[in-house]
């Protein structure tokens, strides 16, 4: 599985997420923050590349997603994608139920230490 989208392509290669399978799925750990939220979530990640040089798309696929109304859906142009070397993806969008929103996909075969996390939030929000 190829990622068309550079901040995907290199959070794949990094975290050595890719396989053999037109499907990259793996465990990890969300930090979803807006203006009045900040949720904390473990759940299940699919980067899926549809068509050739179409499109990537990102799923989570935990039922609590939709309960606290955090999207389950990414699409790179709809929304920011950027990723941190070594540490976590970053997706920014808007919600109308959120507002303005940051995502952080941290994969699970990894351990974050507080002062890793609070970094990647200080450069997101700037």
């Amino acid at each position: 599985m190829k990622a068309i989208t550079e901040p995907l392509r290199n959070f794949i290669t990094d975290f050595k997420l890719e396989n053999n399978e037109k499907i990259v799925c793996f465990g990890a750990l969300i930090y979803f923050s807006a203006q009045y939220s900040f949720i904390l979530l473990p759940t299940e990640v699919q980067i899926v590349t549809i068509g050739t040089d179409t499109i990537d798309v990102v799923y989570l696929l935990h039922s609590d997603v939709m309960k606290h109304g955090i999207p389950d859906m990414y699409i790179p142009g709809d929304e920011e994608f950027r990723y941190e070397k070594n540490k976590a993806l970053i997706i920014k969008g808007n919600t109308p139920l959120h507002g303005n929103y940051i995502l952080a996909i941290h994969p699970e075969n990894k351990h974050w230490i507080d002062a890793a996390t609070n970094e990647v939030y200080s450069k997101s929000k700037s």
